[in-house]
């Protein structure tokens, strides 16, 4: 299913690339492909630890950096969308939400974990998509499935714990 995958870079730090734009553009169709997703709309900012850590404390009220925050704009709950027909849209996407991504804070912590950077910003943006959908990792069931889930889209990607 195609879908439209916007990217906006607020952040001088690290490059955003046409490589990184398309594997990411793969994470969310994946992710979204697991279920009866209609053409969506997603868009994926990348800011700094710094500016992160603004949205995080505006939205959240938590005053520190983070690496991937999520905005639904459905009421989806575990991959069931609310009935929407594209031919309600405007340009025939459903607005699914948004994903911010640290670019800074991804990258270190491909470095902590001892894996690519390809595969943290795949992984943070497979686990924001799966957000957009309703899932949630609060408690010990959800965050287990929630992690099956990546590991299955990631490694669908090649991108193994070894990456």
């Amino acid at each position: 299913m195609k879908h439209r995958i916007e990217f906006i870079n607020e952040q001088n730090i690290l490059p955003v690339n046409g490589k990184l734009k398309l594997m990411l553009s793969s994470a969310i169709t994946k992710a979204l492909a697991r279920f009866s997703c209609p053409p969506a709309g997603v868009t994926v900012t990348f800011v700094d630890n710094e500016q992160i850590r603004n949205i995080n404390r505006e939205q959240r009220n938590i005053d520190k950096e983070t690496d991937v925050l999520s905005f639904p704009l459905l009421d989806a709950h575990e991959g069931i969308l609310p009935k929407i027909s594209v031919a309600d849209t405007d340009d025939g996407y459903v607005a699914l939400g948004d994903i911010v991504l640290s670019a800074e804070k991804a990258y270190a912590q491909a470095i902590e974990y001892g894996h690519s950077p390809a595969r943290e910003f795949a992984f943070l943006t497979v686990h924001s998509a799966l957000h957009l959908l309703g899932f949630d990792h609060m408690q010990p069931d959800e965050q287990k499935k929630m992690r099956a889930m990546e590991e299955e889209v990631l490694s669908s990607m090649g991108l193994t714990r070894k990456d």
